[in-house]
């Protein structure tokens, strides 16, 4: 008996142990903080697109073309972690996706997915480089305008336009629609389309135009084909104007000026030179004329650059070409303040002016009166109107600088000027010899030519070291002629 109840107290002990002992073990279960994405795929692409871990980053080249915005990804995680969003949803990959790997114990990583776009294996290139009539004597070159993708070409007078070769070039692996070399009639613009080797279009308008008889009004003398407006010293009622007014100056716009002269006064005429049968434009100012506004102390007869589409404004920077050419001569000066603007870059600032300083000035001492007063003052030289020598210069960067062009300048002499923006640069030649190269950007800019008298009937009340010039005193330039590239 007694043997009995030592085996019994011996098994009821074992079976608390066990039960003790299991319960222990239930307690103490460890749960997987693995929550790794092992890998990263878009298996619906062809060929699979596989992403490259680097520690919490995924990277993952698309080919061109691709949608980024619908892409289902297959994805490998830990074993009992899950994702967020989950693997096979469609997801947009335009940016990079935020993914989450929860692992079992609750810990969590996140992971950035990023897909790139590979780049176009095809050449995407669909400009036309250069179009011109080589059938032509001599041959004719467009202006080719990358902004606005048109194309302009200018023939001689009286030019047959309705069955003409154009040789055009285009970007490498692209074609063109009609082809170069085919004929066409150019009466009315032509569209061409230029396509690349990736599919992509490019339309282009291409018009070709007849210059004008080279006798007749200024417009036509100086080929402006109509891309050009002018700012004359009168009012907006045609009046001749004395008393240096601001704001309400005469402007013609290019559909006008194609037929427009003034005669009346002469501020904008065809003329000849008087030793040759050569024909020009003069453009004339007097020192009390209207002025375009208060931000001004002078009158002008100028032309600014302008086009169908309102101001023609540009940037240098890229390869565009934005060039003017300008033969001319400053004929006439004012006689106390002999200075003479004849041609400029400007963007609301004088980024480039040319112009002539006569050597003739007048001087003047100006001071002020207890009222403040600065039209008061003395005349202690008067300027010299038989005095027609001084020099050109160029002035940049606002005026605050200049380079000389020619320090023995004599009025009427006919000289070249060239002006190119390109490639961050503003380049000017004289007579062929390359003055200034000026590294800049600049921004909204256009030409102006003709000329702008740098003198006012109130030299003194502006507060300038000058007597006041006649109200009658002109300023003249003539121009032979005139190219805007």
């Amino acid at each position: 008996m007694k043997q009995y109840l030592l085996l019994l107290s011996g098994i009821t002990l074992l079976s608390i142990i066990t039960l003790v002992s299991c319960k222990e073990d239930e307690g103490e279960k460890i749960l997987s903080d693995a929550k790794q994405i092992e890998s990263f795929e878009f298996n619906e692409l062809d060929p699979i697109i596989t992403g490259v871990i680097s520690e919490n980053n995924i990277e993952l080249t698309v080919p061109y073309g691709t949608d980024l915005t619908q892409l289902v990804s297959s994805i490998t995680i830990s074993d009992l972690a899950t994702i967020s969003p989950a693997s096979g949803v469609a997801q947009d990959f335009s940016a990079p996706v935020n993914y989450t790997v929860t692992a079992e114990d609750g810990s969590t990583q996140e992971y950035v997915v990023t897909v790139i776009t590979a780049e176009n294996p095809f050449d995407e290139s669909k400009e036309i480089l250069s179009f011109v009539f080589a059938d032509l004597n001599p041959e004719v070159e467009a202006h080719i305008d990358e902004k606005y993708k048109e194309a302009e070409a200018w023939l001689p007078f009286q030019s047959d336009r309705t069955n003409l070769k154009p040789t055009i070039v285009v970007s490498e692996k692209a074609t063109i629609s009609p082809a170069s070399g085919e004929s066409q009639d150019f009466s009315s613009p032509v569209t061409y389309t230029v396509t690349a080797e990736d599919g992509t279009t490019q339309e282009y308008i291409v018009s070709v135009f007849e210059d004008e008889d080279e006798t007749g009004f200024p417009h036509a003398v100086l080929n402006m084909r109509g891309k050009w407006k002018i700012t004359l010293p009168l009012n907006k009622s045609d009046e001749y104007v004395t008393d240096s007014h601001a704001g309400d100056a005469k402007e013609i716009k290019p559909e006008e000026l194609i037929t427009y002269e003034e005669l009346t006064y002469g501020f904008f005429k065809t003329v000849q030179h008087p030793d040759t049968d050569e024909y020009g434009v003069a453009f004339s100012a007097n020192c009390g004329g209207e002025r375009t506004s208060t931000g001004t102390l002078y009158s002008r007869s100028e032309l600014r650059e302008y086009n169908r589409n309102g101001a023609r404004d540009w940037s240098n920077e890229g390869n565009t070409l934005h060039k003017m050419v300008l033969r001319q001569a400053v004929t006439q000066a004012p006689t106390n303040k002999p200075e003479v603007a004849a041609g400029q870059i400007h963007n609301g600032d004088d980024q480039i002016l040319i112009r002539f300083t006569g050597n003739g000035r007048g001087r003047y001492d100006a001071y002020t009166d207890g009222d403040g007063d600065i039209c008061t003052g003395t005349i202690t030289e008067a300027g010299d109107p038989n005095n027609k020598t001084g020099d050109l210069r160029c002035y940049y960067e606002n005026s605050k600088r200049y380079v000389v062009l020619d320090n023995d300048y004599t009025l009427g002499e006919i000289f070249t000027v060239e002006i190119i923006a390109q490639n961050n640069q503003v380049i000017v030649n004289y007579n062929g010899e390359n003055k200034l190269t000026w590294d800049v950007t600049l921004k909204n800019c256009y030409f102006k030519a003709g000329c702008y008298s740098q003198s006012s009937s109130k030299n003194q009340c502006n507060g300038k070291s000058y007597p006041d010039d006649d109200v009658d005193d002109l300023a003249e330039v003539v121009i032979y002629d005139m190219e805007l590239y």
